[in-house]
């Protein structure tokens, strides 16, 4: 339910910023890598608002898809949250290095498939640190994820008369990336 509020709020938000300024909405479209210790191809969404010539305001969501960390199984990781990015130079130059820093709400979800256990990890609060560029309609980034631990609760799951037994053990899923993709703008690229 919340996503498909999300989803109309960006749709609602896009058609009246571009019938606005054309220059101030833009969307990064693209994929990516992860890497240690989730290590894979992920993909991301990243509407965002230039609030002035040297500051801009995003949503992001993402998700990365990669083996276990103890390469039994598999592990994925969707992200969403609030991204606030600085760029160095604010003048009209197509090139526009930018550092930024955000935060996020990250869903980790583990898995594989002929083990005999089941586990669950709670959403993560998470940091997002990240340098890149704007290059007219190309977009890149190198970005390190920062989980908050998380702990996973996981039980046996084999019949037996006995109860089944509990593991809790802390964790984290810290990762970094490399992203690349397309701005799409509203109006003229600057």
């Amino acid at each position: 339910m919340r996503r498909s509020y999300l989803v109309v709020f960006f749709l609602i938000t896009s058609m009246v910023a571009a019938a606005q300024n054309g220059n101030r909405f833009k969307v990064a479209l693209g994929t990516g890598f992860g890497g240690y210790p989730i290590v894979g191809p992920m993909i991301f969404l990243e509407p965002s608002y230039q609030v002035n010539k040297s500051m801009m305001i995003s949503a992001r969501m993402e998700g990365i898809v990669g083996p276990d960390i103890s390469g039994s199984g598999s592990t994925s990781v969707g992200s969403y949250g609030i991204q606030v990015a600085r760029f160095f130079r604010d003048d009209q130059i197509p090139f526009k290095p930018f550092f930024g820093l955000g935060i996020h709400r990250y869903h980790i979800g583990t898995g594989g498939m002929m083990n005999d256990a089941s586990s669950s990890i709670e959403p993560q609060l998470g940091l997002n640190p990240r340098l890149g560029f704007h290059a007219r309609r190309l977009f890149m980034s190198v970005e390190y994820n920062y989980i908050f631990p998380a702990t996973r609760t996981s039980y046996s799951i084999i019949p037996s008369p006995v109860p089944p037994i509990i593991y809790t053990e802390t964790i984290r899923f810290n990762y970094w990336c490399v992203k690349i993709g397309l701005l799409i703008h509203a109006g003229k690229p600057q």
